[in-house]
C-alpha cells in the first residue's frame, strides 16, 4: 500500500527534485520558502513556494511568481490589464513599485493533509499555466504549449 507523503515543504522540495526544478531553501525570519528561476519563452521569472502553519489547525501554501521584467513605464496600462484578469480569472495580480508583476495562490489546507505528487502537479502548474498567459500578454508573445 502507498503511503501519501503529507503537505510539509520538503514534501514539495521532493516532487521539484522529481521534475528536476533547481530551487533554494531560504528563511526569512521564522519563515522558511523554496525559490526557484523560472524560464518562460518570453522572460525570466521568480518561483517561491512558502507553507506556515497557522491557526485552527490550517497550513497556508503560498505560491508566488514574479517576472524579472520590469513595466514601471506602462504601470497604467499593465494595471487595467491586471485588474481586469483578477476579476475573470483565479488568483491575485499585482506590480509593484519596481513594476515587477506579481501572481499569488494563496490557499489553506488542513495541517498534515495527505500531499499526492498528481494534486501537487495540478496546483503548480495551474498557477505556472496562468502565470505565463499573464507574463506572454505583458510581452505581447505567444507562449510555445508546454508539455
Amino acid at each position: 500500500m502507498d503511503i501519501t507523503p503529507l503537505l510539509t515543504l520538503e514534501t514539495i522540495g521532493s516532487y521539484l527534485k522529481k521534475k528536476e526544478v533547481n530551487y533554494e531553501t531560504e528563511t526569512n525570519g521564522t519563515n522558511r520558502f523554496l525559490r526557484t528561476n523560472w524560464k518562460f519563452d518570453m522572460g525570466d521569472a521568480a518561483v517561491i513556494i512558502s507553507l506556515n502553519d497557522g491557526p485552527d489547525g490550517t497550513s497556508r501554501l503560498e505560491i508566488t511568481c514574479v517576472t524579472h521584467n520590469q513595466y514601471r513605464s506602462r504601470r497604467a496600462d499593465v494595471l487595467e490589464m491586471l485588474n481586469a484578469r483578477n476579476r475573470e480569472r483565479a488568483f491575485a495580480r499585482s506590480i509593484d513599485e519596481d513594476g515587477n508583476v506579481w501572481l499569488e495562490y494563496i490557499a489553506f489546507y488542513p495541517i498534515g493533509m495527505p500531499l499526492s505528487e498528481t494534486l501537487f502537479d495540478t496546483i503548480f502548474g495551474g498557477v505556472l499555466v496562468h502565470f505565463q498567459d499573464d507574463y506572454a500578454t505583458l510581452e505581447g508573445v505567444t507562449p510555445k504549449a508546454q508539455a
